[in-house]
């Protein structure tokens, strides 16, 4: 359905975002 797949992009992006946030956050410090 749409809201599953809404659901799940919405989960994707969180995580994808965070995986980001925790990279240039890596990088910046190195």
């Amino acid at each position: 359905s749409l809201l599953g797949s809404a659901l799940v992009f919405s989960g994707l992006y969180m995580y994808l975002y965070g995986k980001a946030r925790e990279l240039r956050a890596k990088m910046t410090s190195g």
